[in-house]
């Protein structure tokens, strides 16, 4: 049995709903590896990194003002968290259709 999924790509968060409840709700910030531009920490750990961080890391907001700034950490970000949101729901099903979803989209 399919269960809806609703994203909410907001400026400042990311919430996934799933059959009308809020799954995750996570800020969107990414903290990368300044040489190598690896994600090393997303959401809240990475926003508490803000203003802290060595040299070595980089606090990136993908999303500003409403625009995708950074497609390539965005993508990341949104995996991540659809990852953390249905493995909170525990449903292989659920994991199956993500693994889907990505494996297409990164065919196109």
């Amino acid at each position: 049995m399919a269960t809806d999924i609703g994203i909410d790509l907001g400026s400042s968060k990311t919430v996934i709903f799933s059959s009308s409840k809020v799954v995750l709700e996570l800020p969107n910030v990414v903290t990368v590896d300044s040489e190598t531009w690896e994600p090393v920490y997303y959401g809240e750990k990475a926003k508490q990194t803000i203003g802290s961080t060595p040299e070595s890391l980089v606090c990136v907001t993908p999303i500003e003002r409403g625009v995708i700034s950074d497609y390539d950490i965005a993508e990341l970000m949104l995996k991540n968290y659809m990852q953390q949101a249905f493995l909170r729901l525990r449903s292989k099903e659920h994991l199956t259709a993500l693994k889907l979803l990505f494996t297409q989209q990164n065919l196109v």
